[in-house]
């Protein structure tokens, strides 16, 4: 069922009329509208039961037995009054109606019988309204009279635009009505044509086509205003791209200036120019051009260390890392936990496995002191560990019953039997299980050094000899008899500079810059080489006509090297140890025969025997006393009145050799060290202490394979150095000359503990 429209105007008319009555005779009013109390409030046509008095009939329904009923939203309900009324746009004859609003079935005046005039519908009846038409008429006599448009060319002032058309001829008819087929044809806003000459762009619905979207809005519904041009404002209330507001629902991220806020750095970028298309989308091809983390490409600029699969060419072996998988977080960062777990270089972890020793500042708890070395600090570069800050050795010197060092800043360090001074820490007697410092003088740094019978002598940079320790034949050079407990300075000619120093028994002698050799102290058996068996207190010049560059100093007997290889030698003599012609004592340097002639490049004299190292292969002979084979030559016949070859490994090179009292030792070109000769005290380090080895042996050490840089004799002790400043030492220990910590023999070479600071 559904409710029959009444024309507004009559409705309208017909319910104030209905509402007036019922509230004149009501007598109660409610203070609030409430649809349902049965009372007709303000907006209500009816309540309930109350129908304000209103009918069919009333209403002007022509079923007028029908029933007006109240909706449930209190408006009347005329659906059972039927469809038929006067003002439903359809001409009801059958109900008396002539016409209907502008409807009027076709009729006029004159086909009503009238002359003339115009013919019009009454709203209320629906009946003709004949009051406009003219029973009779004098159309053409020009004047315009009731029911007349015009009359002739009397117009009234008229023409098609002022009758609303765009041009045309206004005519009028025979019956003084105007005609305006003329203007039709031109036509007019409102005829439903588009009249685009005369800037009409649409005509009541006619709309040419267009639409809301075709004018490129999202959405609406375009009209037609009353001037024929288009009413885009349900268009405009959805909007469209360019209106520059950002419609979201229809695609639009921008609008002209409008970018909702963003930029290129809100969308990610590092930087660049946001814009909008005509389309409005976001133009990010500046932002673009500028860069993202995610962009694949790395910009380093900006922090991006990688972007995606993009590492830069960063693998974690390149970055250092042992092994592991780069990351890129999406940060464009680098997540280097997998190298971080898999360690490197520099992360303070030792990985033993990768080779390393040491990281950074961790030294595995090493020590200088630890390895060996007698202090200073372990440094750590490219995860090995460096020794070059510990505090080594540069020289050793044995003699009778202690040893002395330096270290590679000039220190000087002994230890052993402090007898008379002679480890010169002012101490005069006991021993050193291990190295104490020497007093220096002050300002001064040694760089060469010695050792005798109980008593040391060294050589400052700048050439000076200082001495300390017994001074029982003047062998501290000093001129007076006093012994020292640290270092005196040597009474030297002015303008002497030493570079080469060596101690005997009892004596000194040192080779100066110029290659002359000077001596002083004990002169028994002519060791002082002045031609005189006097001891000297003071350094003695040698008068001999050669340049010597290779000086060394026997318990009683001295050798030199000069600058041309001749071997020169002086003092004891009592197993032809110098010559062979005789045995009394050779007070002034004389020239030794060599084997073949061949030059000697190293030397070293024992208690009574002589080793030589010449240039070439199988280069090491002695001469001299051999009754504990310590001429090496696999007998004891003794003496040997000329070099005998030392039975050396085959094929080896002797580069140095040195001499104790009845035992030597060998350092090869390749830096093994070999001894032989008397062994009671283990003097020859094979591990195996004997009567005496008549053959070298080499020293045993661990590894097997260990070299030294240098080997120095005492009497029955004997000291190397390795190639990292370490001092190894072996044979007679009873005084505490080995330096291990402890007073007893030492069959093979045991590292010297570090001083006692």
């Amino acid at each position: 069922m559904h409710t029959s429209a009444i024309p507004m105007r009559r409705l309208s008319f017909i319910l104030m009329m209905l509402l007036a009555t019922a509230w004149s005779c009501k007598t109660e009013v409610t203070a609030t509208d409430n649809c349902g109390d049965q009372f007709i409030d303000p907006g209500e046509t009816c309540d309930g039961a109350e129908l304000g008095g209103a009918t069919c009939r009333g209403l002007g329904f022509y079923q007028t037995d029908g029933q007006v009923r109240c909706g449930a939203d209190c408006q009347l309900d005329t659906s059972g009054c039927g469809t038929a009324r006067c003002g439903d746009d359809t001409i009801q004859t059958d109900f008396g109606e002539n016409c209907e609003g502008e409807n009027l079935g076709g009729a006029s005046c004159v086909t009503l019988g009238y002359a003339t005039g115009s013919l019009s519908c009454d709203a209320a009846t629906c009946r003709f309204d004949l009051s406009g038409c003219v029973a009779t008429a004098d159309c053409g006599n020009g004047v315009i009279q009731a029911g007349e448009q015009c009359d002739g060319q009397n117009l009234d002032g008229q023409t098609c635009a002022s009758l609303g058309y765009h041009g045309g001829n206004l005519l009028c008819t025979g019956g003084c009505q105007l005609d305006t087929t003329d203007c039709i044809a031109v036509g007019r806003c409102g005829d439903a044509r588009i009249q685009a000459d005369f800037n009409e762009v649409c005509d009541g619905a006619n709309l040419a086509g267009q639409s809301c979207t075709g004018l490129g809005y999202h959405g609406g519904t375009l009209a037609c205003a009353s001037d024929c041009t288009l009413d885009p404002a349900d268009c405009i209330a959805v909007g469209r791209c360019g209106d520059g507001g950002i419609q979201a629902e229809f695609g639009e991220a921008c609008d002209g200036a409008n970018l909702g806020g963003e930029t290129c750095e809100t969308l990610g970028f590092h930087g660049g120019t946001l814009a909008c298309t005509t389309g409005c989308l976001l133009d990010q091809a500046s932002c673009v051009a500028a860069g993202r983390c995610g962009d694949g490409s790395i910009q380093a600029e900006f922090g991006e260390a990688c972007d995606g699969a993009n590492l830069g060419g960063d693998t974690c072996e390149t970055l250092g890392y042992y092994g592991g998988t780069i990351t890129c977080t999406s940060d464009c960062l680098q997540d280097r936990a997998s190298c971080v777990a898999a360690g490197r270089c520099g992360d303070g972890v030792i990985q033993a496995g990768q080779g390393e020793t040491c990281d950074g500042t961790n030294l595995g708890g090493q020590t200088c002191a630890l390895q060996g070395f007698w202090g200073g600090s372990l440094s750590c570069a490219d995860c090995v560990m460096g020794s070059a800050g510990c505090l080594r050795a540069t020289r050793v010197a044995g003699g009778e019953e202690h040893t002395c060092a330096l270290d590679q800043f000039g220190q000087a360090w002994c230890w052993g039997s402090r007898t008379a001074g002679a480890l010169g820490d002012g101490a005069l007697s006991g021993m050193a299980l291990q190295p104490v410092a020497v007093d220096m003088p002050p300002g001064v740094t040694f760089s060469e050094l010695c050792a005798g019978v109980n008593f040391s002598c060294a050589l400052d940079a700048a050439g000076a000899a200082w001495c300390w320790g017994s001074n029982s034949s003047g062998q501290l050079g000093t001129g007076d008899p006093w012994g020292a407990s640290i270092p005196m300075a040597v009474a030297m000619t002015p303008g002497v500079s030493f570079v080469a120093i060596g101690c005997g028994n009892y004596h000194t002698c040192a080779l100066d810059s110029v290659g002359r050799i000077s001596c002083w102290g004990s002169n028994a058996y002519g060791t002082l080489g002045d031609g005189t068996q006097v001891a000297k207190d003071t350094p003695q010049l040698l008068t001999v006509p050669s340049t010597f560059t290779h000086l060394t100093v026997g318990p009683h007997h001295n050798c030199a090297i000069t600058d041309t290889g001749d071997l020169f030698c002086w003092g004891y003599n009592n197993s032809h140890q110098i010559t062979h012609e005789n045995t009394g004592p050779v007070l002034t340097p004389e020239h030794v025969e060599t084997p073949d002639s061949r030059a000697a490049l190293a030397v070293d004299a024992g208690w009574s025997f002589t080793c030589v190292a010449l240039d070439g292969s199988n280069n090491l002979y002695c001469k001299g006393y051999n009754m504990n084979g310590q001429l090496g030559n696999g007998t004891t016949v003794s003496p040997q009145l000329t070099f005998t070859m030392t039975v050396m490994p085959s094929g080896t090179v002797t580069a140095d050799v040195t001499a104790g009292d009845a035992f030597a030792c060998a350092r090869t070109s390749a830096g093994a060290v070999h001894c032989w000769g008397v062994d009671q005290e283990g003097q020859t380090g094979d591990g195996s202490p004997d009567s005496y080895h008549t053959t070298p042996r080499r020293v045993s050490t661990n590894p097997v394979d260990k070299t030294f840089t240098t080997v120095r004799a005492g009497a029955n002790h004997a000291c190397a150095l390795d190639a990292a400043g370490l001092i190894w030492c072996w044979g007679d220990g009873s005084l505490g000359q080995v330096g291990n910590g402890y007073d007893f023999p030492w069959p093979a070479p045991s590292r010297v503990l570090p001083p006692t600071l």
